[in-house]
């Protein structure tokens, strides 16, 4: 079954998307998201180069600040940066306070294979939700209930996990205590607890663990899943990270298109919305997209998923708050401004383009429409 076809190229230059979609995508938006290619392979090199230059926004942040690398078990932050309040005050970057960290005597060491199976078990959960609350609320967890991230989690029913994950915030705790058991059966059970004999066995690559669960349900019968909740964004963002710790080299078929990507992909127009549309379409086709341009162009993805996490992190949520936002974005001009997200968080759908709201620059929020097209240069005065 193919992933994904794009049949034509269009006379204003945009992407369609045919229906041969995977089985998981049927039955979601009436009209497929068109996807500018032109646009999103400037704004793809734009990010790239600001991160690589240091520029603007990211003078201040780099991977170092991302929730996986900030948060390590077995380290309580007591102070972390506070930059981002800061940024809707100042109009020049401040200046960098220290963390102050204690270090507990159950640290795990980085790159280990513990740390590798906690962040197994962490990305898992990583979904619809504020990432760097999620590794937190796994810090905790491992801190609590450190059983958890090992072969004794077997030992646990569903509802005792359940309520642990529900007491540390962690999202849809019922739903993720039961593919947080499925899959421990998997790591444990078939691959030792090491995470990166299992990658091997899917042939280290995206569609190698999405094939490997379609095997694995052939053989065993409709409704199995040895990995459920590791799709191919959650699956791209767990390689994602063995790769930034040396472990693996980044598949070619993997990128975690998260609600930062999505949000500057629709912002900056590469991706245009017909209808209400499901964040799950957006994942495949700019993954797809986003793999071929960094290829293309010999692009580190690890730097480039930082580049788009920490400027829609920092910045996008209040751009319109942000004084010197235009020497501190690196797609300002080209940008229509923030759109909202909380549809995004709430069900996993973006609204049409006619139906977004728009906030840039503290002026005004606008709602796009058909006539504003002639007016976006009030904005960029």
């Amino acid at each position: 079954m193919s992933r994904l076809s794009i049949v034509k190229v269009t006379e204003d230059d945009s992407l369609t998307i045919s229906e041969t979609l995977p089985r998981r995508l049927r039955k979601r938006s009436l009209i497929a998201p068109s996807l500018h290619e032109d646009i999103g392979e400037q704004l793809v090199l734009n990010l790239y180069n600001a991160y690589k230059t240091r520029f603007g926004v990211y003078i201040a942040f780099n991977s170092s600040n991302a929730p996986q690398n900030l948060n390590m078990p077995g380290v309580i932050i007591h102070k972390q940066d506070s930059y981002q309040a800061d940024l809707t005050k100042e109009s020049i970057l401040p200046e960098r306070t220290e963390d102050r960290k204690v270090l507990s005597i159950d640290t795990i060491i980085r790159g280990s294979l513990k740390h590798l199976v906690w962040l197994f078990f962490a990305t898992l959960t990583d979904r619809r939700q504020v990432s760097m609350e999620v590794y937190k609320s796994h810090v905790m967890i491992h801190k609590n209930h450190p059983e958890m991230y090992t072969r004794d989690v077997l030992k646990m029913r569903k509802e005792e996990l359940g309520r642990i994950l529900s007491r540390h915030r962690v999202g849809c705790p019922n739903q993720s205590a039961d593919y947080w058991i499925k899959c421990a059966r998997t790591l444990f059970g078939e691959f030792g607890g090491n995470p990166l004999k299992l990658l091997k066995c899917c042939g280290s690559s995206v569609e190698g663990i999405v094939e490997f669960k379609r095997r694995e349900k052939t053989k065993k019968g409709r409704g199995y899943d040895p990995l459920p909740g590791y799709g191919p964004k959650i699956a791209s963002l767990y390689t994602l990270f063995l790769a930034e710790l040396r472990k693996i080299k980044m598949p070619e078929d993997s990128f975690p298109v998260d609600v930062h990507v999505q949000r500057l992909f629709i912002q900056n127009k590469a991706i245009v919305n017909q209808t209400d549309t499901y964040n799950e379409e957006l994942e495949d086709i700019l993954r797809v997209f986003i793999c071929k341009v960094s290829k293309k162009h010999s692009l580190d993805k690890v730097a480039l998923s930082h580049a788009f996490w920490q400027l829609g992190r920092t910045l996008c949520n209040g751009c319109y708050r942000v004084k010197g936002i235009e020497s501190l974005c690196p797609v300002y001009n080209q940008c229509l401004g923030s759109i909202e997200t909380k549809d995004y968080y709430k069900v996993g759908t973006w609204p049409s383009q006619e139906a977004s709201i728009f906030a840039k620059k503290g002026l005004r929020t606008f709602k796009l429409g058909p006539a504003d097209d002639i007016n976006l240069h009030l904005f960029d005065e």
